[in-house]
Formats: structure tokens, sequence, C-alpha cells
């Protein structure tokens, strides 16, 4: 909350009409002609408002709270959500992080857990961020067993972390009929009240065209590369490493290597080159064509190619979609799903998520008990903390 302290209500009626009173004399002066006989008129008043004492009355001060940013429409509260979130990727500091995160966490991790932790990375970095850089921004987590996750400004968001497009909304069984499971009758379809936030840190592979004056009509692509360290995919041979820049449903190339030089180059060798102004738009992914790519040959992304991301689904997206289910839970239909990741990359529901520094990041997996251990052990240090 902002507090401000105003007048009270005697003084600040008179400051308000004569400063109304002074605005109407004023665009009455601009319409005067030039040339007007020397008869008095009412805007000769102004120098006399202008020079009118002060009140000089006993001053009240009264406190006024009110909220500092006020929810707007969901569209645009879902807008301003990736414009923030784009922000906060394309700094180093954030996006190497949260990159990293996405391999560590999941392989140090059961995959419930991982989702989890990978949820609470995103909050705390999205949350760190706005206090740093956005200090007007209101992030806030929820409190109980809501059907949201956190909220931006009054926009509350449902969180879902992935590496292949799926999205579980009840964690309770379905039905086995005949060794196959159907949804419960009660979890047919689902309607979200609230947007939803799904980050995806999958691979993906397409085959998209290139200039005409190439050497080659068609390129297939493979990736990003931390992408597929996180699938646990090995390189194919035959292929190029190509750093490329998305802009819109465009990528450009920005420079090529042999799969032997990216698998042997080293982070501080590759970061003049994939670091800097604009590393949120900026990838490594695998090309397979006969030649290496030509910096600045540009490539359509097709529409169709779900690109690792962070997609939000509006509530105008998330009405009766159809479910299935298994032994563990009740999922979007995998279709139904894809179709509504495509209409929010055509929507520009979405924010790239560069991946490649997942290829340098190993494997730190925690020891919860070390942790602990050092809270057991500042209750017996030599040198306690005194308060004041």
């Amino acid at each position: 909350m902002i507090t401000t302290y105003q007048l009270a209500d005697e003084q600040r009626r008179t400051w308000i009409g004569d400063l109304v009173e002074m605005i109407a004399l004023a665009a009455k002066l601009t319409q005067r002609s030039a040339h007007q006989d020397g008869r008095a008129h009412e805007d000769d008043r102004l120098p006399d408002l202008l020079h009118r004492p002060a009140y000089h009355g006993p001053v009240r001060l009264l406190r006024l709270s009110y909220p500092r940013c006020m929810p707007d429409a969901t569209g645009d509260s879902v807008d301003r959500f990736l414009r923030l979130t784009r922000e906060m990727l394309d700094r180093p500091d954030y996006l190497l992080p949260m990159a990293a995160a996405q391999i560590q966490f999941r392989r140090d991790n059961y995959q419930m857990a991982s989702a989890s932790m990978l949820e609470d990375m995103f909050f705390d970095t999205l949350g760190t961020y706005l206090r740093e850089s956005r200090p007007a921004e209101q992030l806030e987590r929820r409190s109980g067993k809501e059907l949201w996750d956190y909220s931006l400004n009054g926009l509350r968001i449902s969180h879902k972390e992935a590496v292949r497009p799926s999205l579980s909304i009840w964690w309770t069984s379905g039905v086995k009929v005949d060794g196959k499971w159907f949804p419960r009758e009660e979890y047919q379809t689902y309607t979200s009240p609230h947007p939803i936030a799904l980050v995806l840190s999958g691979p993906v592979t397409f085959r998209t065209g290139v200039a005409a004056n190439n050497f080659a009509s068609e390129v297939e692509l493979s990736g990003p590369t931390g992408a597929r360290k996180i699938a646990k995919l090995s390189a194919p041979k035959r292929q190029y490493a190509t750093l490329l820049s998305y802009l819109g449903d465009e990528a450009t190339v920005e420079e090529t290597w042999s799969l032997d030089e990216w698998r042997g180059a080293r982070f501080h060798d590759l970061w003049p080159i994939l670091g800097g102004p604009g590393i949120g738009a900026r990838d490594v992914w695998l090309t397979r064509s006969g030649e290496p790519l030509a910096v600045g040959t540009k490539l359509t992304v097709p529409p169709q190619a779900l690109l690792p991301g962070i997609y939000v689904l509006s509530t105008d997206q998330l009405v009766d979609v159809p479910m299935i289910a298994n032994n563990r839970a009740h999922s979007f239909d995998s279709a139904a799903l894809q179709e509504k990741l495509l209409e929010s990359r055509q929507r520009n529901q979405f924010a790239h998520f560069p991946l490649w520094f997942a290829t340098f990041t190993e494997s730190q997996p925690p020891n919860l008990y070390a942790q602990q251990r050092r809270e057991y052990e500042s209750l017996f240090a030599a040198r306690q903390i005194v308060e004041e």
C-alpha cells in the first residue's frame, strides 16, 4: 500500500476552486482576439487570482491508503505477465539459473517433487526480479489450497512444468475398464477459472525452408541442445550446432559450429557469442543439412512447432477441455492441449525460454541433511547473534 497526505476539506476546496477558475479563464484568454476594444473582460481577473493570498487557516493532514496497482482486464494482465517474464529472461542473472534448474532439479529429484521445486524456482526468480527492477508490481503466493499458485497485480495464475506437452489437473486415478483407463464421470471435462502458465522445456524437431539463394531449400532442426540434454537425448550424426535468434516466427542464423566443435567448447569460450543483448531470444539448435547454414540465413519457424518456452492459456481457452486419465491423475487430452498451446503461440501468449546453458550444467544433488545440520550447529556456535 502507498500512503499519502492531503489537506483538510476547507483548504483543499479553496485551492482546487481557484485552480479550476484559473484554467477556465486561461482558456478564454487564448480565444480572445488580438484586436479588441478597451472594455473590461471577465478574464482580466486572472492576475488577481494569481496573486490571491494563500489560505492561512489551520492545516489538518488526512492519511489516505490505496492499492499500488489495480487489477486490469484479464487479457491486458496476461500480456503484462508475459512482458515482465520476457524482461526477466533477457537478463543472464535470471535466465541461466532458471535453465540450470530445469536439468538439475529434474535429474536430482523425483518427478512430482522436481515439478514443485521448478514452480517454486520460477516464483522466486520472478519475485526477485520484480522486487529489484519493477518494485511497483505486486506478486503474491497463494496461502492455502486454492486452484491458483500465484497472482500478479490481482491476476491469479495456475503454474505447470513439463518436458513434453502434458498438463495434469486432478491427482486422482481414473476408472479402469477392460484394461484401459477412462476419466471418472465427474472429471470428463475441465473449465479453469484462472489462466494457466505452462513452462515447456522439452525438445522438438521440425523442418523448414531457407532463403531461395541458399544452397538448400529445406533444413531439419532439432533441439534446442539444452532441451535435448534435459530429455536425455544423444546428438544424431551429420549435424551442426547452430545459434539462432528469434523474431516473431522468423529465426536468423548467428553462428554455426560442427558437432565436434560444439561438444568440445567451454562456456567461457562461447559466452562472448551466446551472451550479450538479446540473450532471451537466442538458442542453439542442431541442424541437419548438406552444409552448415550461412550466418544471416533466415528460417521460418512453422506454426505447428512447440518451441520451449512459457505458454499462457487464457480462461477463454480453458472451457470444457476434454480430459484423459491413468492410474495416477486426470490430465488434458494430448491433442486438445497441443492445439491450445499452438493457439497461445499464435496469440503471442508465449515467451521464449532459451535452454542452451543446460548443456554446460552438471548434476548437483542436494544434501538436505547438510542444510539442516548447519542450522543445528548454529545453536552451539561460540559467537551467537545478539539482538540489540
